[in-house]
């Protein structure tokens, strides 16, 4: 990336995060099961289990349960691994109410699925 290109990003590139926003986790885990389901592409299964199992793993613990935008994939200036991290400018540290709302919804469906 050019330099400065992460000013404003509280934890510098965020593209190697683990994304909720915009429910990019749970359509990318969607596009595959439907393709497992349309192609039977079984190879697929793993990988849509491991998927799965990040989202579950990223929830922050109560009091405030819940997940935020971005979550590093591995730990990061002393913060741990699937703590919220800030992304662009705008995107804080923080837990968000309508990515939680979603998460839990998809949580279910993968009940049902598995």
């Amino acid at each position: 990336m050019p330099a400065g290109a992460h000013a404003g990003m509280d934890d510098g590139d965020y593209t190697l995060h683990v994304t909720f926003n915009d429910d990019v986790m749970g359509e990318n885990i969607k596009f595959l099961t439907m393709r497992v389901i349309a192609l039977g592409d079984t190879r697929l299964v793993p990988a849509i289990g491991r998927a799965m199992e990040c989202m579950r793993r990223m929830q922050q613990p109560g009091p405030q349960a819940g997940w935020g935008l971005q979550h590093p994939s591995r730990p990061q200036d002393s913060r741990p691994a699937g703590a919220p991290a800030g992304a662009r400018s705008y995107e804080p540290r923080s837990l968000a109410t309508h990515t939680t709302q979603t998460n839990i919804r998809q949580l279910f469906n993968y009940f049902q699925l598995t």
